[in-house]
């Protein structure tokens, strides 16, 4: 059974802050995690660079086998994702 890691940001993924979550995201993804979930409830803003880290994430996690899923997604960040047709390539799962 491959590994499932969680990490939760709990703050807002903008520029101020996206170089820490890229270190943490992939620190893990040096573990070879067959899933990697984000949860982002409390986050309210991810800004391009955000962005970036998340769909790199994806992009290394692809490569290596595994997968990116992204949980708690605000419907103002869901709607973001779909109008960039990110939906299409990262597992998104809005909040409930």
């Amino acid at each position: 059974m491959s590994k499932q890691i969680f990490i939760a940001p709990h703050k807002d993924i903008v520029a101020s802050e996206a170089q820490e979550l890229r270190r943490k995201i992939f620190s893990i993804i040096g573990e070879k995690p067959g899933k990697l979930v984000v949860d982002l409830e409390g986050v309210k803003v991810i800004d391009s660079i955000g962005l970036g880290v998340l769909i790199s994430a994806r992009n290394h996690l692809q490569k290596a086998g595994g997968e990116l899923v992204v949980t708690n997604v605000s419907n103002e960040i869901c709607h973001l994702l779909r109008q960039m047709h990110l939906d299409r390539h990262i597992v998104f799962k809005a909040v409930d």
